[in-house]
C-alpha cells in the first residue's frame, strides 16, 4: 500500500487543529462559567449575611423608656444597637414618624462590601402625653355601658401652666400646652363611646398588660405608702406611692399593676397606671394617675380619683365621692409606667422592605 497523499495529511492536521482549538475554547468557557458562577455564589452568600444580619438588627431590644427618644424630632432617628456576626456587621435603627408611630430598621453589610441591606416594620411605643389626649375626657365608657354620676367629676382646664402648679409635672407641662393649647379637658369623653369591651391602653390589650405589668391577684385590701429609716419600700406590694404627701420618700413612687380578676380597695392612697380585666371599687379610697378597667368601676364612702378614668363596663359615682380631672396626674403615671409599658409593638402588616443603603 502506498503512502497517504500529502492533501490527507493536511486536511487532518486541520481537523485536529479544530478539535484543540474547540477543546480549548469549550474548557475556557467553562472555567469562565465556572468563575461567574462562583462570584455568583459569593454574592448571594454576601446577600445572605447581610439579610440575615439585617434580621439581627430587628431582633435587637429597642429601649422602652423615654429618656433618649423623647428629644427625638419627627423624621429622625437614632442607633439603639450594633453588634457583629460571622462574616456580617448589623445595626438597629429608629426613626420617628410620630409621637407614638417608629420605622424599626435593622441594616446588615457583609464584610469588605460597601452596599448594605435593611428591613423594617412599622412599631408604636406609648407616649404619656399622646395618650392622655387620646382619652379626650376624664370619664371614658363604652357604648351603652351604664353610667350613674351622682358624685362630682370636674374637668381638668388646661394648659396645665395655668392650673394649680404642681412641681412634678413641671418637666411634662410643656408638651401637654403644645398638644391641648387652650382646650379644656372634659368631664365625658365626647359621646363616651369608646368600642371597647376590655381595658386598653393605645395597642396595649389584656395579653400585653398581663405580659409587660407586675400581676397584682389580690382581690381586695388597702394601699398604703410604707416606709422605713427613711426609704420607700417598694417592695411592699401594697405600697402604693404617696399622692397627698409628694415631698415624702414614697412621693415618688407610682405603681404599674394589672389584675386579671376584680378588685375591691377599702381605704388609704395610691398612685400609678391600675388596669383590672374585671370590676373595681373604691370604698374611700384616693388614686391618682390613670385607672383601666374593664368590668364596672363603682366610687363610693369618700372615694376621689385624680386622672382619669376608662372603665368599658361603665361607672357608678356616688354623692359623697369625685373624680377630679388630671392630665398633670394621668401623665405622671404614665410617664412612670414607660419602663413596663413603653413599648415597642409591632404594627401588624407594618413590615417594609427589603431596603437598601
Amino acid at each position: 500500500m502506498g503512502r497517504p497523499a500529502p492533501e490527507r495529511e493536511g486536511v487532518a492536521l486541520v481537523l485536529v487543529v479544530i478539535l484543540l482549538l474547540a477543546l480549548q475554547l469549550l474548557a475556557h468557557g467553562s472555567l469562565v462559567l465556572a468563575r461567574q458562577e462562583l462570584a455568583a455564589s459569593n454574592a448571594a452568600r454576601r446577600l445572605l449575611q447581610a439579610r440575615v444580619a439585617a434580621e439581627a438588627g430587628l431582633g435587637a431590644t429597642v429601649p422602652r423608656d423615654g429618656t433618649s427618644r423623647d428629644t427625638v424630632s419627627p423624621w429622625a432617628g437614632i442607633v439603639v444597637a450594633e453588634g457583629a456576626l460571622t462574616g456580617a456587621s448589623h445595626q438597629t435603627r429608629v426613626t420617628r414618624l410620630t409621637r407614638e408611630l417608629w420605622l424599626w430598621e435593622g441594616w446588615g453589610r457583609a464584610e469588605r462590601q460597601p452596599w448594605r441591606v435593611g428591613l423594617g416594620r412599622v412599631i408604636w411605643m406609648m407616649d404619656p402625653v399622646e395618650r392622655v389626649k387620646a382619652f379626650g375626657g376624664v370619664i371614658e365608657v363604652d357604648a351603652g355601658a351604664p353610667l350613674d354620676i351622682r358624685g362630682d367629676v370636674e374637668a381638668d382646664r388646661l394648659p396645665p401652666s395655668r392650673s394649680p402648679p404642681d412641681p412634678r409635672c413641671e418637666p411634662l407641662a410643656a408638651a401637654l400646652d403644645s398638644v391641648f393649647a387652650d382646650l379644656a379637658f372634659p368631664a365625658l369623653a365626647g359621646d363616651t363611646t369608646t368600642g371597647r369591651t376590655e381595658p386598653a391602653l393605645g395597642l396595649l390589650g389584656p395579653a400585653e398588660m398581663s405580659e409587660r405589668m407586675a400581676t397584682f391577684a389580690w382581690v381586695g385590701g388597702t394601699p398604703s405608702p410604707s416606709e422605713t429609716l427613711g426609704r420607700c419600700v417598694v417592695e411592699d406590694p401594697w405600697n402604693w406611692g404617696d399622692p397627698i404627701r409628694p415631698d415624702r420618700p414614697c412621693g415618688s413612687h407610682w405603681v404599674t399593676a394589672w389584675n386579671p380578676g376584680g378588685l375591691l380597695l377599702t381605704g388609704g392612697t395610691g398612685q400609678g397606671l391600675l388596669a383590672v380585666a374585671g370590676d373595681l371599687e373604691l370604698a374611700g379610697t384616693r388614686f391618682d394617675g390613670v385607672l383601666l378597667v374593664g368590668g364596672h368601676l363603682r366610687l363610693h364612702a369618700g372615694a376621689e380619683v385624680v386622672g382619669v378614668v376608662q372603665a368599658a363596663g361603665g361607672a357608678t359615682v356616688e354623692p359623697d365621692s369625685r373624680v377630679r380631672g388630671s392630665a398633670c396626674a394621668a401623665a405622671l403615671a404614665l410617664e412612670a409606667a414607660r419602663g413596663a409599658v413603653g413599648g415597642p409593638i409591632a404594627i401588624p402588616g407594618g413590615w417594609i422592605g427589603p431596603l437598601d443603603g
